[in-house]
């Protein structure tokens, strides 16, 4: 749960009111995949959404957005940047930006150790 609430210490925004959720997500469908989900709630410029792993955990993160209908948006482009920080097995997500009442996620499967 740390690493949550580390995600939304480094955001750029109001944590109190900006950020609805941070939560790990089981979808349960046996698809064994997990994230941390960022819903924006008020206009910001930019937030940073970060994840950091234990060292030599196996995992490989995406990033992920949604607007409010569910619909998926691309994040590929200036907008977005995803980083990952192999050596210390942290990935960040910066949104610049975002849209009011979508969800941006980085999303893993959980590794089989």
């Amino acid at each position: 749960m740390r690493e949550y609430r580390e995600a939304i210490a480094r955001t750029r925004l109001n944590p109190q009111s900006a950020v609805q959720m941070a939560v790990p997500f089981y979808p349960g469908d046996g698809s064994y995949e997990e994230s941390v989900i960022l819903e924006v709630s008020h206009p910001c410029d930019q937030f940073t959404l970060v994840i950091e792993f234990p060292r030599r955990y196996p995992v490989k993160p995406y990033p992920m957005a949604v607007d409010q209908n569910g619909n998926a948006i691309s994040v590929a482009g200036p907008r977005f940047s995803f980083q990952p920080d192999k050596l210390a097995n942290r990935f960040s997500f910066v949104v610049r930006r975002p849209l009011l009442q979508s969800k941006y996620s980085i999303r893993w499967q959980v590794p089989d150790i």
